[in-house]
């Protein structure tokens, strides 16, 4: 039967416990949260010795899967067997363990960890294989939806965050949840449980220098600050391990789409500009103002000239010319 990841997770808190676990999508988190909580703590120490299997697609076949599966556990209640990269595997192959999906062993916990993407549900097979065990579709989040998962996820660490170093975080860290929970893991170390983390703290304790990073590069661009944004160049090049400059077009083309969206969406308010483009309400002024800055066919030209900067970083028709060389050259003909 399908659930969701946080009633999967209830219930494992609270030692119920399914002979079948199907996890399977683009969102890596929420099946390594699954799957290393069962790992970790279905069994203790002793009875992992006997009892738990670690399995990987690439080096197992599904009659393998099958026979560790009905084993019987050895001086425990349990035996977990748990199967990584089973995207290996065509969907067809799992025909194979249907008898088992059907008539599961109740003392093996059985934990699929299907990545990346997802069964074909039109195949007879894949839809029993729904049927008979706890399946989790693992969908990647929407940018719009990240400043509150952040919240939430901070939240149940027991500690605060605000909605404006929600917004930051998640415009620099992107929709990976694995980089984010760890990073939130080094963050709440340096921070005292009964304060809100703010902006500062974020700008403190995620490498992100304060002044000088892709977020306010694209906000000194949005605003026309021909001085700050020669600024953060200038720091990018001293620094051009920690800001290459791949990752750097990347996240202006993201912004200037955004801005091209909102344009496209007729955009000409706060409430309006946060709904077109999906981003949380704090941010809003500023494409506001980005959208001034840029006219439609303006903004086509940003992306135009980001586009074909970034090819020429990845080395295409970049003639003799240096990352910084090329860096300052694409921020000159955004400005102007």
């Amino acid at each position: 039967m399908k659930k969701e990841f946080a009633e999967v997770m209830r219930e494992l808190k609270s030692k119920i416990y399914h002979p079948i676990y199907f996890l399977e999508g683009e969102e890596a988190y929420y099946i390594d949260s699954i799957s290393n909580y069962i790992e970790q703590k279905v069994l203790n120490d002793s009875e992992k010795s006997f009892n738990q299997f670690i399995l990987y697609g690439k080096d197992t076949s599904i009659n393998q899967i099958n026979d560790y599966a009905r084993g019987y556990p050895m001086m425990g209640t349990y035996q977990v067997v748990i199967v990584k990269e089973a995207q290996n595997f065509k969907a067809d192959e799992w025909e194979k363990m249907l008898p088992y999906f059907e008539k599961p062993l109740k003392s093996t916990i059985l934990v699929i960890c299907h990545k990346h993407k997802k069964l074909d549900k039109r195949s007879k097979s894949v839809k029993k294989i729904v049927d008979h065990s706890v399946f989790v579709t693992a969908d990647k989040i929407y940018d719009s939806k990240l400043p509150q998962w952040i919240i939430t996820f901070i939240k149940d660490e027991g500690f605060k965050i605000s909605e404006p170093a929600a917004a930051l975080m998640a415009e620099f860290v992107g929709n990976d949840l694995n980089r984010i929970a760890t990073e939130v893991e080094k963050l709440i170390i340096n921070i005292p449980k009964e304060k809100t983390i703010d902006v500062d703290d974020i700008t403190k304790n995620i490498g992100l220098s304060r002044e000088y990073n892709s977020f306010e590069l694209n906000r000194a661009l949005g605003f026309r600050d021909v001085l700050k944004a020669n600024r953060i160049i200038n720091y990018f090049a001293s620094n051009p391990k920690n800001n290459p400059a791949v990752m750097v077009t990347g996240t202006l083309f993201a912004y200037f789409q955004k801005v091209y969206v909102a344009h496209s969406f007729g955009a000409r308010d706060k409430n309006s500009v946060a709904s077109a483009i999906g981003i949380n309400p704090f941010f809003a002024d500023e494409y506001l103002t980005a959208m001034k800055n840029y006219p439609p066919k303006k903004t086509e030209l940003v992306l135009q000239t980001i586009g074909e900067y970034e090819m020429k970083f990845k080395g295409v028709n970049a003639a003799y010319a240096s990352h910084d060389e090329l860096m300052k050259e694409m921020i000159f003909k955004i400005l102007h």
